[in-house]
């Protein structure tokens, strides 16, 4: 090959693409996500968990959108992006919101653990199924939590439950921790004031404490 036929060669040959992000880290499927990077261009793909974006769309060479397919697995997902290039990958770049159980939180046989990162930008919980003793590991970036929840409802004649869930950006929401006979009011607001959220009371159905003599 002459040296023109070579310069010619690399001149056609497309840069490898690059990932710098994903917006949002964590949703369920069906989440709209904005992937940035460079040289994204004809025939670019991206996958996430192994599966491709569902209606991917190249807007600009630094940028490409799509939503999250259904066949993607709860827990972190690893991003890819492929162009004629090359490839490009981003390892748990995109967390899938694990569904909650049905039915009140403080009759779930599911265990769960939960911790707050110490720079105060992620939340890290482990959920133990009914039956299994290694975890689902899944972690939410402080900036995909849009805000606190707190639900108190009555179960039954007797029974009570205190919950305190997060709430996504990107829709739905994650339980942080459940109790049949505490009210969680005030953990719900050390966590809200510990992400800078703001705390919603969603439901309170718990009869109020007669006043003090």
């Amino acid at each position: 090959m002459t040296a023109a036929l070579l310069l010619f060669a690399l001149a056609c040959t497309p840069e490898p693409p690059t990932v710098s992000g994903i917006e949002p880290a964590i949703g369920p499927a069906g989440t709209p996500v904005t992937v940035t990077g460079a040289n994204f261009g004809n025939g670019t793909t991206a996958r996430l968990g192994g599966q491709t974006l569902d209606g991917l769309s190249i807007t600009s060479p630094s940028s490409l959108s799509g939503t999250v397919p259904t066949a993607v697995k709860p827990g972190p997902a690893d991003l890819v992006v492929q162009s004629p290039g090359g490839q490009a990958a981003m390892p748990k770049a995109f967390t899938l919101a694990i569904p909650e159980p049905e039915g009140p939180p403080c009759e779930s046989k599911e265990r769960r653990m939960t911790s707050i990162g110490t720079q105060k930008d992620v939340v890290k919980i482990d959920r133990y199924p009914e039956g299994e003793d290694q975890p689902v590991r899944s972690q939410y970036p402080v900036r995909d939590i849009a805000r606190v929840e707190l639900e108190n409802t009555m179960m039954g004649e007797d029974g009570r439950c205190s919950a305190v869930y997060l709430g996504l950006k990107a829709g739905g929401r994650v339980l942080f921790d459940a109790d049949d006979g505490m009210d969680l009011r005030g953990q719900a607001q050390k966590i809200g004031n510990g992400l800078g959220k703001p705390v919603d009371v969603v439901k309170d159905e718990w009869p109020a404490k007669p006043a003090a003599e």
